[in-house]
């Protein structure tokens, strides 16, 4: 593709399929972090988050 910079169009490809393949990951991972921080406020944020916690893993 660019003799220049040495650049072929199958390592063009698989750069922009791992481009994709990260921001893909990055869309999961931001919504892992949402969903714990909405957990953790709720559990350690409010009294009846706090007995829900004890109820759910006091037994461990």
């Amino acid at each position: 593709m660019d003799d220049k910079l040495g650049l072929t169009e199958k390592l063009v490809d698989a750069l922009v399929q791992h481009k994709e393949s990260w921001a893909t990951a990055m869309k999961e991972n931001k919504k892992s972090v949402e969903l714990v921080r909405r957990e953790a406020n709720y559990y350690f944020g409010s009294t009846r988050g706090n007995l829900d916690f004890i109820r759910r893993f006091g037994g461990l």
